[in-house]
């Protein structure tokens, strides 16, 4: 098999992963000339940035969330898609992010047919247009698919995800030009109809993502997103590099977008999960980053929490409601079970959309975020580590499990991993209402 050969595994929905060590430092030899050029470019580029990402840190942004903030992925599946329609409507997700594989040009009217029947707006629909080899080596082919599908799939859906992951060899672009090549081709279709979001870039790799926005003309996204997995090493409050939480990494890539003059693009990200343990094959990452189910429901809602407490996303979208090895639910042996991160996912999207964020506060292993609506204030309450019994100054007048239960109060609280949600039906800060 070439070294260029690109095959997909339906299981885990992404690439299969060609050659061993020897051919993929063959294959990336061939681009150290791109590669040098993008470091001297993030050279240049960094301070700007780092002055803009020193100043998100100082003043947190307060941001009232817009009704379409949380997001879905969906997935056509000629067996479920009754079922996973039926789940759309029940979870009311805000927004859905739909894959179009390219090159199956004999499912894109099935495709099209299954996100009419979702039967939301056009404002919230996102088709991400998914490349393989072939369309990055031949760029004509790219500009044919990716028209058909605006063509079809704008009546409707508002936004396209311009191509996948392009800083992994494993989807098909070697090196930042050639995406930077199918990002140009795509704007020659671009009408006022539709909405282009990139760069796609997945996990925190700010050079990928300075040398794409600063190397295409600010028509290119009107977008800017990220698949940010946090690494996917446990926890989304740990850290990467010596101070590069999930909160920082929302604030440095919106830095680095907006040095790059992207500065009034809102920021989506457009894909996060955790793999689930137990899934064997259909789980797409190695067995040391793979979460239990309870973990994996406490982890989703966490990863919203700190994520919208910062103020800078606009939309972020969970991968994906139906799949063994990552899903919302299990559909394994024909079945439909709805996993703890159903009822999680569930309550994000009826707490956060008309929230506004008002203060953040971790210490200890404690995290503490204040979401606002109109007179009332909900504390979001969780510690990474253990339960703990913590008072509070103020009585609140309810303290719910993320699945709705209420939770007694006698003067403290009983903290655990999975949040705890603690409503005040007036304006309150964090420093009013807890004893730090």
């Amino acid at each position: 098999m070439g070294i260029e050969e690109f095959m997909w595994d339906e299981r885990s929905a992404q690439p299969v992963q060609i050659g061993g060590r020897i051919s993929n430092f063959l294959r990336g030899i061939r681009y150290i000339f791109p590669m040098l050029n993008m470091c001297t470019r993030n050279l240049l580029h960094m301070p700007g940035a780092y002055a803009r990402f020193r100043r998100y840190r100082r003043n947190s942004v307060s941001r009232k969330l817009p009704d379409f903030c949380t997001g879905l992925a969906v997935s056509w599946d000629e067996h479920n898609c009754g079922r996973i329609i039926q789940a759309c409507k029940d979870l009311n997700p805000g927004s859905v992010l739909v894959r179009v594989l390219s090159w199956r040009k004999d499912i894109y009217e099935p495709v099209c047919q299954f996100v009419r029947d979702i039967g939301l707006s056009r404002d919230q629909v996102v088709i991400a247009v998914i490349q393989d080899r072939a369309c990055i080596k031949h760029p004509d082919l790219w500009r044919e698919r990716f028209g058909r599908i605006v063509e079809l799939f704008s009546p409707c859906a508002r936004y396209f995800q311009i191509g996948q992951a392009p800083n992994r060899k494993k989807w098909g672009i070697y090196s930042p030009r050639e995406y930077i090549r199918i990002c140009r081709e795509s704007a020659a279709l671009k009408n006022k109809t539709v909405e282009y979001v990139g760069p796609s870039i997945i996990d925190f790799e700010l050079n990928y993502t300075d040398m794409i926005l600063s190397s295409v003309p600010e028509t290119s996204f009107q977008i800017v997103n990220s698949l940010l997995y946090v690494d996917r090493r446990g926890m989304p409050e740990n850290k990467q590099w010596p101070s590069f939480d999930l909160p920082n990494k929302i604030r440095a890539i919106r830095a680095v977008a907006d040095r790059a003059g992207f500065a009034e693009a809102p920021f989506w990200i457009t894909e996060t999960n955790w793999p689930i343990r137990g899934t064997g094959y259909d789980c797409p990452a190695g067995k040391g980053v793979r979460v239990n189910e309870q973990e994996y429901a406490d982890y989703l809602l966490r990863y919203y929490i700190l994520a919208f407490a910062t103020g800078i996303p606009e939309r972020i979208f969970w991968w994906e409601l139906c799949a063994r090895g990552y899903g919302l639910v299990d559909p394994s042996d024909g079945g439909f079970r709805k996993r703890d991160g159903y009822y999680a996912f569930k309550k994000a999207a009826s707490f956060f959309p008309g929230s506004e964020n008002s203060g953040y506060m971790h210490t200890n292993g404690l995290h503490t975020a204040a979401f606002r609506r109109d007179a009332y204030t909900v504390f979001a309450v969780w510690h990474t580590e253990k339960r703990v019994s913590f008072p509070l100054k103020a009585e609140p007048e309810a303290v719910t499990t993320a699945a709705g239960n209420e939770c007694g109060y006698n003067g403290s609280i009983e903290i655990t991993t999975s949040p705890l949600f603690i409503r005040y039906n007036r304006e309150i800060s964090i420093e009013e209402a807890f004893a730090v």
